[in-house]
């Protein structure tokens, strides 16, 4: 298979050749993922009760207990807009739980 990590074939494209065993797609079928943090510096947020629809082993983070943790990839279907929490108060920009500004 000549597709990348972050790439996967749309659910519904439909295969126009065989080379051996394997299907051949369309070039314009093949769609780009990314991570939540990626959809976030873009200003997207994953849809309420979506699931990843491709999930990678890592190889550089190990969880707790040595295993390797997994990387969830979305696609942009399954995101929507970011929509910022209002001021509060005071009209102080809110902090998330780092103390960091989300804007």
């Amino acid at each position: 298979s000549m597709i990348k990590r972050h790439e996967l074939v749309h659910p519904k494209a439909i295969a126009v050749g065989m080379v051996g065993a394997e299907k051949v797609f369309r070039r314009r079928d093949i769609i780009t993922v990314k991570p939540v943090s990626h959809w976030n510096s873009q200003g997207r947020d994953i849809k309420d009760g979506e699931v990843p629809i491709k999930s990678v082993t890592t190889k550089r983070k190990k969880n707790e207990d040595g295993t390797f943790g997994e990387v969830h990839f979305f696609a942009s279907w399954q995101t929507e807009l970011h929509v910022a929490q209002p001021l509060d108060e005071q009209g102080n920009v809110p902090m998330n739980e780092h103390g960091n500004f989300e804007i």
